[in-house]
């Protein structure tokens, strides 16, 4: 399951100790011994790293500079940046620990100021925040739990952050100064990265205009106090952090009343939010008939993972795979659900919404309604045809037996002339041979006069038909209706329709959606084994896989064998090739076995809405300069 991303996630920068009486000082210190050891080791990097020194404080950037100074500790001391924050967790690039030989204990300094916001040079942001004396085991590799500062009573206080915050910033504490700041960082930034992917969406039931309010006035006004030495600035910044606070919402505290601490959402894309944003809307479903582990799909917006089925008695939850669009997800009846009529709902942290349409569930399999049983096998004799060929290869083998007996009584003879009294045996069974063989020429010439077909494999029986010959649709059959294989177990003209649904826009680089994984296995090799589409022609594509799986009843497989190709690619038509104005509306499949599943990819083509699609497994319908051995279809 794709990993759910918070839209507005703030990383509250590692490190930070959980602030929470002046009682327990003693056991969290509020300054560290080795502060300016550490200092000098920075500061000689910077002087050997200019380039290092002037460049912003991005993440990678920081990882650099704390890496080089743990190379290089100062004379005595140890130095890591492998240690955990005050939660447990790796470093993010602005912790470094210290100690020296015999230590209990090292200590943790926050040496790198709203890292990863590419604000200000790593000289300029460069610190020694002491954030806590900590076990010698808080490390990547060390197993250290106790991490945050001391005790556990400390470690439960974690939840109480958030009040922690505030009041330790209210008290003017540098650390919890520091805490709100970073966030205050984090919060314009993702709210930036909401409004790119939406203007109007909802989060947390507070609508996009009241976000972009507070990240341009309320935050921007943290933000400019915070540029500079917070202790220097406490009384600024706190007065604009008061102000923050009084806008919050009810149930929060700090920077983060709008948001819940947990990683950077700086590098996700507008994708990994919609599903955030919602509230949720459905549009249908289908199908509206299911059974025990049939594949519903539902179509709409904003889609969450979580289905909920409800009826007069029963009510079930179930979890769905959602496209990368968040508007399409799709669910298996779970065999714990019982028959009856379901109102079904999508349920998320923006809301839920609940289709108009009931989900009747049914026992047994899938509906044998609409059910194709296998075809007659093709390419086999008739009854009539049968039986000549018995009577044909019946003759034939007589004459071989006959032949051999007599090649076996001659060698018998040859090999015992000299003893008489075996040529009374060898005589007897030449005799015999002659007779069968006279009694088989016989045979054949009686049945010749009666019916020479008896005798050349061509003979029918009167009323009887055979395999090879498949009825055809009579002329009232639904247009919708797939037509009946032909005699060679592929459709007639059909195989080239035009659905006329509307054509999906094509995609570029930056904007194609990667379907590898709509069906269980692909062919996209040409393109370093990525299928990718445009979104548009993405949600028809998982439709029509849906409603394939659906209406096959896993009796048939499908398989995406091509969307854009890359370089050399073998097909020739513009929306296999990257940069073209229709890059990604056209896929290929490959549908097994085509004879007997290939009218389940047309109804569900018409039912995806594509606009066109060809049969290219039929000779007739393989165009010129075609692969052929597939079903192109355009979205």
């Amino acid at each position: 399951m794709i990993k759910k991303i918070s839209l507005f996630i703030l990383a509250f920068t590692v490190g930070f100790g959980l602030f929470t009486s002046s009682a327990k000082a003693e056991e969290c210190p509020a300054s560290g011994n080795y502060a300016d050891k550490l200092r000098g080791a920075m500061d000689a990097i910077l002087k050997a790293n200019p380039s290092l020194a002037n460049s912003t404080n991005t993440e990678e950037n920081s990882f650099d500079f704390i890496s080089l100074v743990a190379k290089k500790p100062p004379t005595g001391f140890n130095v890591t940046d492998q240690v955990l924050n005050g939660n447990g967790n790796p470093n993010s690039g602005d912790l470094l620990a210290i100690w020296k030989k015999g230590d209990a204990k090292m200590e943790r300094y926050d040496v790198i100021a709203a890292v990863g916001a590419g604000d200000r040079t790593i000289e300029s942001a460069v610190t020694t925040q002491f954030v806590g004396l900590i076990p010698l085991n808080c490390t990547s590799s060390g197993g250290g739990k106790e991490c945050s500062c001391g005790t556990s009573e400390q470690n439960a206080s974690r939840q109480c952050a958030v009040d922690v915050y505030q009041a330790g910033a209210r008290a003017k504490d540098p650390i919890a100064i520091g805490a709100e700041c970073r966030s205050a960082v984090w919060f314009q930034r993702n709210t930036n990265i909401a409004l790119s992917c939406s203007s109007d969406f909802i989060f947390r039931g507070t609508p996009a205009n009241q976000w972009k309010t507070w990240s341009e006035n309320q935050i921007e006004k943290v933000v400019r106090a915070c540029d500079g030495d917070n202790v220097a600035n406490a009384d600024k910044i706190l007065a604009a952090l008061e102000v923050v606070w009084s806008s919050c919402l009810p149930d929060r505290k700090g920077i983060s009343c709008v948001c819940q601490t947990a990683e950077d959402g700086e590098n996700n894309s507008c994708a990994m939010f919609m599903g955030e944003i919602g509230p949720p809307t459905i549009t249908s479903f289908t199908p509206t008939k299911a059974t025990i582990g049939t594949e519903v799909y539902i179509e709409g917006t904003h889609l969450p993972d979580k289905i909920e089925l409800q009826s007069s008695s029963q009510k079930y939850t179930l979890a769905s795979h959602v496209n990368s669009t968040f508007t399409g997800t799709t669910f298996t009846v779970d065999p714990s659900v019982e028959d009856g009529s379901y109102t079904l709902s999508v349920v998320g942290i923006n809301g839920s919404a609940t289709a108009n349409q009931k989900l009747v569930i049914t026992a047994g399999g899938p509906d044998f309604a609409g059910r194709t049983l296998p075809a007659t096998p093709t390419g086999y004799p008739e009854m009539g045809g049968l039986l000549g060929m018995i009577l044909t290869w019946s003759i034939r083998l007589l004459g071989i037996s006959i032949f051999i007996v007599v090649f076996l009584a001659g060698a018998e003879w040859f090999f015992n002339q000299g003893n008489p009294s075996m040529w009374t045996g060898v005589k007897t069974k030449i005799q015999n041979a002659i007779i069968g063989a006279i009694m088989l020429l016989s045979a054949y010439l009686i049945l010749y006069t009666i019916n020479p077909d008896l005798v050349q494999g061509t003979f029918e029986l009167p009323g009887i038909t055979g395999g090879n010959t498949a009825p055809t649709a009579s002329p009232s059959t639904s247009p919708s209706t797939p037509p009946t294989p032909t005699s060679s177990g592929t459709p007639p003209e059909a195989c080239k329709q035009n659905v006329g649904g509307t054509a999906s826009s094509g995609c570029t680089q930056a904007t194609c959606v990667d379907i590898s994984n709509y069906t269980p296995t692909h062919g996209c090799e040409s393109n370093g084994g990525k299928c990718y589409a445009s979104s548009q022609a993405a949600q028809k594509i998982q439709t029509l896989v849906s409603r394939f799986n659906a209406l096959s009843g896993g009796s048939c497989s499908l398989r995406i064998s091509s969307t854009i190709q890359g370089p050399g690619g073998p097909s020739i038509s513009g929306c296999h090739k990257p940069g073209s104005a229709n890059a990604g509306t056209c896929a290929d499949f490959n549908v097994s076995p085509h004879g007997s599943c290939y009218k389940f990819f047309y109804q569900a083509a018409k039912e995806a809405s594509v606009v066109s699609f060809l049969d290219e497994y039929v000779p007739a319908c393989i165009p010129a300069n075609a692969t052929g051995g597939n079903i192109h279809v355009n979205f």
